[in-house]
């Protein structure tokens, strides 16, 4: 019994061995991570799928076992523990899988499901486990690879937008990056929770799926992308491709179509779009559906801005600081409801006879009146400058052009 044992035990490692060896080999004929996975496959005659961290199958080795990639990610979103050292087994559709995390480094990079139809041996768990740590020294280098690209795709379009490059030198590099010259080109200003480095990886994820060139770069407050959109409308489904691969809530603003010599033209349109999208919390917005705000936008001082709203609100200001601070928001909910009375006085919670009130004081003190649309338009500006000022990034970006 115990000579059995040891023969039992001799035979799996060597054949554990001679598989370890065919998806080393695999690494180093350069066929990547697709050669591993294949190479798993003929070793355990099953099927196997690697996950990335968002459920996109990064490789089905058979093609057909793509079916199984709703159902594991399914599994991995309502059962996974936390921490990167765990592992799922599952029966689904007769077959049984074991899954599991493809760590670097202590970060989860991605998820390797084997399945067959007969239950996982030993061998197969050996085996499997080979391919998670070749998996992880590949998609580490991948990462690595893309992060690179990525900071000189970001250093490219910095010197073309700050002119830093001929002309001629910054055409070939477009064209040499895959994109149509003759083509408008979108520009398009993102922002999120955390860090711009963050944000441009889930932009570079997102975009790596869809069809046609692209760059990002990473600034200090927001992402900034260029790309040749094959449809129009595209603005939601871009933030929607982007913040599902982010860590939160993200918000875009895009500059209009331009050719490719107008191109810091639109970066400052986008710029521009985001910084109403922060000051009013909108998820998107496109510069040309701006409406008033392009006139705002196109005092690119923010100094300018800055005595623009004081000459229009710093009486009311002077009023708020010694009555108690009401002039300004009644005066903002006055003229966001359209100027209906029972409107306005219930987001305030006073009374119409209170903010009546109010409003004849606004009027006596700014020498507007208020049933004048010109004089509403020029407060509400006013209000809209200050809500500019206030956004995180107005004054840097402006200042930097």
């Amino acid at each position: 019994m115990f000579t059995r044992l040891v023969a039992e035990q001799y035979d799996l490692l060597q054949r554990s061995l001679e598989a370890e060896h065919t998806l080393t080999r695999a690494v180093l004929d350069g066929e990547g991570i697709g050669g591993i996975v294949a190479s798993l496959t003929r070793a355990t005659g099953g099927w196997a799928v690697l996950l990335d961290l968002h459920g996109a199958p990064i490789a089905t080795v058979p093609a057909s076992a793509r079916t199984y990639v709703k159902r594991l990610w399914a599994e991995l979103q309502t059962s996974r523990p936390e921490g990167g050292r765990f592992s799922l087994s599952l029966m689904d559709r007769g077959h049984h899988i074991a899954l599991q995390p493809v760590s670097s480094q202590g970060r989860i990079e991605a998820f390797l499901a084997l399945g067959k139809r007969e239950a996982l041996t030993q061998f197969d768990r050996i085996v499997s486990s080979h391919a998670v740590a070749l998996l992880a020294l590949e998609l580490n280098k991948a990462r690595a690879v893309s992060d690179a690209e990525r900071r000189l795709k970001g250093d490219v379009l910095e010197q073309i937008l700050g002119g830093t490059i001929g002309p001629a030198e910054a055409k070939r590099t477009m064209e040499r990056m895959g994109f149509d010259l003759t083509k408008p080109f979108a520009v398009v200003a993102m922002s999120g929770p955390g860090a711009p480095e963050g944000l441009s990886s889930a932009v570079e994820e997102a975009l790596s799926r869809r069809t046609g060139p692209f760059l990002v770069s990473a600034r200090s407050d927001h992402v900034l992308t260029v790309l040749q959109p094959e449809t129009d409308p595209f603005l939601a489904d871009v933030r929607a491709a982007v913040s599902a691969r982010a860590d939160g809530q993200v918000r875009v603003g895009s500059g209009s179509a331009v050719p490719f010599d107008q191109m810091a033209q639109g970066a400052r349109e986008a710029r521009y779009a985001l910084q109403v999208c922060q000051a009013e919390r909108r998820l998107q917005a496109e510069f040309a559906d701006l409406g008033t705000y392009q006139l705002l936008l196109s005092l690119q001082d923010p100094e300018a801005l800055r005595t623009f709203a004081a000459s229009v609100l710093g009486a009311l200001d002077t009023y708020d600081e010694s009555h108690g601070g009401h002039l300004i928001p009644s005066l903002r909910a006055f003229l966001e409801r359209n100027a209906r009375w029972e409107a306005a006085a219930a987001e305030l919670f006073v009374h119409r006879h209170t903010l009546r009130y109010r409003m004849r004081k606004i009027e006596e003190l700014t020498g507007r009146d208020l049933t004048s649309a010109r004089d509403r338009m020029e407060l509400f500006l006013a209000l809209r400058a200050r809500d500019l000022l206030a956004s995180s990034d107005w004054v840097t970006s402006t200042v930097a052009g």
